[in-house]
């Protein structure tokens, strides 16, 4: 078999023979003894048996100058080395097939989209030679180009959406097409390192950290392994700033006119003051307008107050600092119950006690009804209310008793906005 090679746009000194087929058997030649190096040439005796009872001397050599590529087999008799003399022997019995296979690069002279052809003619023994078809690959001697899209100078939050682009038609000429990219990373001014590394996304999101700058650019490889040299700049440099990192509240459930506090954490130390903005969704919550993270810290801590309500309400108070934002909710309860008490606690019947109920703060925004119940009204029959007014904690209140002809225990509950306490009365005869 010869093959004539295009020596004009084929570097003929990086010829690397492959795989050689004949049927099931198969002869690898290995780079060192693949022409051209050394003596330009390969030999080899492959062994067909037990398929066939011929061993295969297989010669392949490379012209340097005139660029032909030539296979030789012969067929040998296993049992004295030489060529058989049997008529009917051969290395390709009817229905086996061979192979062989070869690569060689480009010379980096011959301009991408450069057509070179290949065609190979075949002599078996003394008959009239056969071509093969003609095999035909398009050069791409340029390497692609790509780039990383322009981010914001300075990123909103720790973590965006990095993007890239790229090409290999180069000047309106079409290489072997995009095969991946690989995306480095500069954190601070240090070394590039790939973020990502041979992918063929074009999109991915990158989590930083605070108070980092943040530089890439992105490396193409095409279909040919030519690969895209690594730019003199970066293609774009994003700031991560600091952000909220947490924010939390305790207690979240408060009585109206008492208070509570929050806390806000940044997501790393603060290089100077740092003002956060804080509003309310209600008038029942009360937080101031700004506060501050002083410099060389990473969290601030401060006062929430309350006003009284009528009902359960529910505030939420929201962070805000360079476009982010955290929330918080508190719930507002009204004012009840703290405490009932009697005095004395003990009293022969038909005689009075003074009960004292305090609430939780002063009543507010107007009076508060406490409402009063007992276990047993034959013997302690209590007033159905009082009314604290507005401003006061305390209110008290009279309680009666009924002739007993035995030691008896009586619980009284005091009920004010849906908190109950209660005290017991002994009664005695």
């Amino acid at each position: 078999m010869t093959d004539q090679l295009d020596p004009v746009n084929l570097d003929l000194t990086s010829l690397s023979l492959g795989v050689i087929t004949i049927g099931n058997h198969q002869a690898t030649p290995t780079v060192e003894n693949s022409p051209p190096v050394g003596a330009k040439q390969y030999d080899y005796d492959l062994d067909l048996r037990p398929d066939n009872n011929i061993i295969a001397h297989i010669h392949a050599s490379l012209d340097m100058l005139l660029g032909t590529l030539t296979y030789q087999f012969q067929s040998l008799d296993p049992s004295t080395g030489l060529p058989t003399t049997d008529p009917n022997a051969g290395l390709l019995p009817p229905g086996v097939e061979g192979t062989v296979q070869f690569s060689a690069a480009p010379k980096t002279s011959s301009p991408t989209g450069t057509v070179t052809s290949n065609q190979a003619t075949i002599v078996f023994d003394y008959n009239p030679p056969m071509s093969t078809s003609v095999w035909s690959n398009t050069l791409d001697n340029d390497p692609p180009v790509s780039h990383v899209n322009k981010l914001a100078t300075t990123q909103k939050l720790g973590y965006f959406t990095v993007k890239w682009s790229g090409t290999d038609t180069i000047n309106g000429i079409a290489g072997s097409g995009l095969a991946n990219y690989t995306i480095y990373v500069s954190d601070n001014g240090g070394a590039y390192t790939p973020w990502l590394s041979n992918v063929t996304q074009t999109s991915a999101v990158f989590t930083g950290e605070a108070n980092h700058t943040y530089a890439f650019y992105s490396i193409a490889r095409d279909n040919a392994g030519n690969v895209q040299p690594t730019p003199a700049t970066p293609d774009t440099t994003t700031k991560v700033p600091l952000a909220l990192l947490s924010f939390v509240v305790s207690p979240t459930t408060v009585v109206g006119s008492q208070s509570t506090a929050g806390t806000i954490t940044m997501d790393g130390t603060v290089p100077s003051d740092t003002l956060i903005k804080l509003t309310s969704s209600s008038s029942a919550v009360i937080v101031p307008s700004t506060v501050t993270v002083p410099a060389g810290a990473e969290s601030v801590s401060f006062g929430i107050s309350t006003n009284a309500v009528t009902a359960l309400t529910k505030g939420t108070i929201k962070a805000s600092y360079n476009g982010g934002n955290l929330s918080q909710s508190v719930k507002v309860l009204p004012i009840g119950v703290q405490s009932v008490s009697i005095n004395p606690t003990t009293v022969t019947g038909g005689n009075s006690a003074t009960g004292t109920v305090t609430l939780q703060a002063a009543a507010a925004p107007g009076n508060i009804t406490v409402s009063f119940t007992s276990s047993n009204t034959a013997v302690v029959p209590t007033p159905a209310s009082i009314t604290i007014p507005a401003g006061s904690q305390t209110g008290t209140f009279t309680v009666s008793t009924n002739h007993v002809n035995a030691k008896t225990s009586v619980t009284i509950k005091a009920t004010a906005n849906g908190v109950t306490k209660s005290v017991k009365l002994t009664v005695t005869p």
